[in-house]
Order: C-alpha cells, then structure tokens, then sequence
C-alpha cells in the first residue's frame, strides 16, 4: 500500500466481503492506537477537521489514513481503498487469489 511518501502493508484475516474486511481493520487500528482523537469511532474522525488535517499533513501510515471503500472499478480520485480489480491482481501474482505467500506486487 503506498499513500503519499509512506509504504505499508496490512495482513488480516480473509474475508469474503472487503468492506466488512477494511471497516474490520480500521476498528482495530484505532483501537491500537487512536492518534490523541480519544473516543471517536471512525465515521466521526472522519467528519472532524482536526482529523482531516491530521491525515492530510501527514497521516497514520495505516488503514486509518482512507476515510472510505471504493468499488475497484471506480475511478474517483482521493484519499480511498480501492482493492485491485482481477486484471490488476492477475498481471501482479499471475492468478486471480493472491496468498501471504504470493502477495500482490510479488512474483514467487
């Protein structure tokens, strides 16, 4: 995942529904850690300007940093989880599935 100047990755359980998946894993990075924005869920950092700078200034290098899924034929541009369409997953990993072990953007 690249955002800006920042590189990172996130592994989690699968899960057949992606937007079930990403709100999943934004859940339990806030609840890691919630960037000084103590007892707010993330629709509601989502609507508070403080939080918009925070991430636009910098952000959280994490999942925290995309305030919405995006279908992955969608072509908006912004700050938004797009997954990869199987075009995009079949011309990284050479199959439909990527694995841990065979990984978007790695060939094995």
């Amino acid at each position: 995942m690249r955002m800006g100047g920042n590189e990172w990755t996130h592994v989690g359980p699968y899960q057949r529904d992606l937007a079930a998946a990403f709100r999943q894993a934004q859940e339990d990075e806030l609840a890691r850690d919630n960037h000084g924005f103590e007892g707010r869920s993330v629709e509601e950092l989502w609507q508070d300007p403080e939080w918009q700078e925070y991430i636009y200034t910098g952000g959280t290098g994490t999942v925290l940093d995309f305030p919405l899924m995006i279908e992955a034929a969608d072509t908006d541009d912004g700050p938004f989880m797009r997954p990869l369409t199987d075009v995009e997953v079949r011309a990284s990993v050479g199959s439909s599935r990527p694995t841990h072990l065979r990984g978007v953007g790695r060939r094995t």
